[in-house]
């Protein structure tokens, strides 16, 4: 496979693994090269949108936007042999992200950041949603849709989160981070809010922990805040310096589809867990350092957050709790930065650049003195791990 002159930016297989497809330099053209007939199709001046092609649910169907005359066009494509099934121009300035739904073959499409547009279309051309908040500022920064597909959720730079149904494409609620909790307020008034804070240190048997050939690190905790008004400390980003840091960009629902998870960069520390069932806040927690990343378990409304520290955190409905990473990865790698659960929401991989560790989750044994002190482990201890 060459592209001569032009040379390959990118390179990647088919949904089905009978084709490779490539995006010259400069986005010149997408070429998808048959590995069992040997043929080749291209589409020119395609938008790389995060990946080649975007698939539908059961990858049937394979969406290319392109770009001709200052203008977007959406070409759908069938998999197979990757001919054209329809291609039509849709009303935006310049695409920012696509988007297909996991319940039926219609997409959305959202406008860049400089304008607040939203759109859904059906896999025949049809615009089922047009959607526009506000103008002359910052648009849509995340989109999401839950398992189901019954639920959209938008995450925009005015700190909002807007919910559409699926069924039809009306607005459900309109969630905002408030940097001021009110005792009076409908939406936060009973949610549950959680701040980390740091163990004294007078509360560890530092001594046995020396003797044991470590060191005691610091250890955090969970504590509850019922005070109201509560004031967060949002940041207040300065559009002369650039890289502006505003807006819900991170969204993420349960697999059950009940809670949805975000983050707010005018706060990176905190985690908001909105309640769907009652379009309310169900619980807020505040960390010490920003969120790096968070995941939901699938087989239980159980949310793991990493904030690169020697601390796991996880949220429950039942409550919070501060877990730590194994003894045997800190001091001797980088923090970590990436989680993922297993299937059966047994196990956590944690992993960054230079390693991984695979945890499983267990309750403490009673009386192990091990599970009680946080231990840093010294250069001269041999230590084992399966």
């Amino acid at each position: 496979i060459s592209e001569g002159l032009g040379g390959l930016s990118r390179v990647e297989w088919s949904a089905d693994s009978k084709h490779v497809v490539t995006v010259t330099e400069f986005n010149v053209k997408i070429s998808f090269w048959s590995l069992t007939n040997k043929s080749v199709s291209y589409i020119r001046n395609p938008k790389v949108l995060g990946r080649c092609v975007h698939y539908n649910k059961d990858a049937s169907y394979g969406l290319v936007v392109e770009r001709q005359g200052c203008r977007d066009l959406v070409n759908v494509l069938t998999t197979d042999d990757w001919s054209l099934l329809h291609q039509f121009e849709i009303d935006t300035d310049d695409v920012g992200g696509v988007l297909w739904s996991p319940s039926n073959n219609s997409f959305v499409i959202w406008d860049s950041p400089l304008a607040y547009r939203l759109q859904v279309y059906s896999i025949d051309g049809r615009c089922e949603l047009d959607f526009s908040a506000y103008q002359h500022q910052l648009g849509v920064k995340k989109v999401v849709f839950s398992e189901s597909g019954e639920l959209l959720a938008v995450g925009s730079f005015d700190n909002k989160i807007r919910i559409f149904s699926t069924i039809t494409w009306k607005i459900v609620e309109e969630l905002e981070h408030s940097p001021t909790l009110h005792e009076g307020d409908p939406v936060t008034r009973r949610s549950v809010i959680y701040q980390e804070e740091d163990v004294p240190l007078e509360d560890l048997d530092a001594r046995l922990a020396l003797e044991l050939g470590g060191v005691v690190l610091q250890q955090s905790r969970y504590s509850n805040l019922n005070e109201r008004p509560l004031f967060l400390d949002f940041s207040k980003s300065d559009p002369k310096k650039g890289n502006i840091r505003v807006g819900v960009g991170c969204l993420q629902f349960s697999h059950c589809g009940r809670y949805l998870a975000s983050v707010c960069d005018n706060l990176r520390t905190a985690v908001w867990v909105w309640d769907l069932n009652s379009l309310r806040l169900a619980s807020l927690a505040v960390h010490k350092a920003p969120v790096k990343m968070l995941t939901w378990d699938r087989t239980q409304p159980r949310l793991a957050i990493l904030t690169g520290g020697s601390a796991l955190f996880f949220w429950t409905p039942a409550g919070c709790i501060v877990g730590r990473i194994p003894p045997v990865s800190r001091g001797t790698i980088s923090p970590i930065t990436d989680l993922s659960w297993n299937a059966r929401g047994k196990a956590l991989s944690l992993h960054n650049k230079e390693a991984g560790i695979l945890c499983r989750l267990r309750k403490p044994a009673a009386g192990n003195i091990e599970d009680d002190l946080d231990l840093e482990p010294s250069r001269d201890t041999d230590v084992s791990s399966s």
